[in-house]
């Protein structure tokens, strides 16, 4: 899925995307990530040029495979 480029601010509501394997955030202007933990299959994911402050999820997310 490529979100790249769309000024988001705010992740919600992917959590029931559990095919997903590829998830692309560059360029837009978030400051956490959460909710990841739904990724069942998530490979890769894609954040740079973001304005991240909190990157929690992320870690569970690399913990739980």
């Amino acid at each position: 899925l490529n979100l790249a480029g769309n000024r988001i601010s705010r992740l919600h509501g992917v959590e029931g995307l559990v095919s997903l394997t590829e998830f692309n955030l560059r360029r837009n202007v978030l400051t956490e990530i959460r909710d990841l933990s739904g990724l069942v299959s998530l490979q890769r994911l894609f954040l740079s040029h973001n304005q991240l402050r909190k990157i929690n999820s992320i870690v569970r997310l690399c913990l739980s495979t």
